[in-house]
């Protein structure tokens, strides 16, 4: 286990706000003493960064770490968990979340924290910070908390609105760290779907290269399902029929349009009415030569 300065243990104890004073001769609460008087130490990242938490309020929040705390208190050993496969910089998110229910970029990357520097609507941070999120996400799916989770969607969606054209910069290294740590069906994984079908043309995709196989194979096949599934939800406005064909024609004459619609019954009605538009989705040429859409009322 790599060593952690003494500064850096103090940071972590010192997110947590100290007790108010008591009056001389009182005494504390058995239940604040346990609730504060117990530490609990967490290694995250293959660096094995340290965090050293109060016991029972991170296992308050999180299950994961609850079952590890009875575990150490069936079998013995040290009051300390290692989760290789959490990055420091979403634990440290993760650790702020647990006391204050907020998330908070500013607190990231831990080798040089952004503070005051921080602007949620930097467009050079985009990427950035949705990296920060998705480990974040994937840290609430570890631990166990779908509270967390779904604060880091609001966060994804309010970042998203705060662009005109709602990309959120999603990156091939995004797409594989989410299709290696969550699992399929996860709502992450189909907000990336979503994102990327929207936002991007099928041209832009060329570039997405992934250095696992693995991910990169599962990622198209959910995204050529993805697309298959929003198609289905529009197939009678986007399959060709022998009923719509006439939406892909050019017509020179309203005439023309209705008989190919099987509309003839109506020729009289568009006779009375010149210079009004029939049939919704056909185009029709006028003697200008330029086309124009024209509609008939049901």
């Amino acid at each position: 286990m790599s060593a952690t300065s003494r500064k850096r243990q103090a940071k972590v104890q010192d997110s947590v706000p100290p007790p108010a004073k008591r009056p001389r001769g009182t005494a504390m609460s058995t239940h604040r003493r346990t609730r504060f008087n117990s530490l609990f130490t967490v290694l995250a990242g293959e660096e094995e960064v340290q965090f050293v938490l109060h016991r029972q309020i991170l296992c308050e929040k999180s299950e994961f770490f609850a079952t590890a705390w009875k575990q150490y208190q069936e079998e013995g050993g040290e009051k300390r968990v290692f989760v290789p496969y959490i990055k420091p910089d979403a634990f440290e998110l993760y650790v702020h979340w647990v006391y204050s229910d907020k998330v908070d970029l500013s607190l990231v990357p831990l080798a040089s924290p952004r503070g005051e520097n921080y602007r949620f609507d930097d467009r050079g941070s985009r990427i950035q910070n949705f990296q920060h999120l998705i480990e974040l996400y994937v840290a609430g799916d570890e631990f166990e908390n779908v509270t967390l989770q779904n604060m880091v969607i609001d966060e994804l969606a309010a970042m998203a609105d705060a662009w005109d054209d709602h990309d959120l910069r999603i990156q091939p290294d995004h797409i594989e760290y989410v299709w290696e740590e969550t699992s399929p069906g996860d709502r992450l994984r189909t907000l990336i779907l979503d994102n990327i079908a929207a936002t991007q043309d099928p041209g832009s995709l060329v570039c997405f290269k992934f250095k696992t196989a693995q991910a990169g194979h599962d990622f198209w096949y959910d995204l050529a399902n993805h697309q298959t599934t929003i198609r289905e939800q529009y197939v009678e406005v986007y399959t060709l029929s022998w009923e719509r064909r006439c939406a892909y024609h050019i017509h020179y004459s309203d005439e023309d349009h209705l008989v190919c619609a099987g509309e003839n019954q109506r020729l009289e009605q568009v006779e009375a009415r010149r210079g009004s538009t029939v049939m919704r989705g056909s185009t029709v040429m006028t003697d200008s030569t330029r086309p124009v859409t024209i509609e008939v009322e049901a």
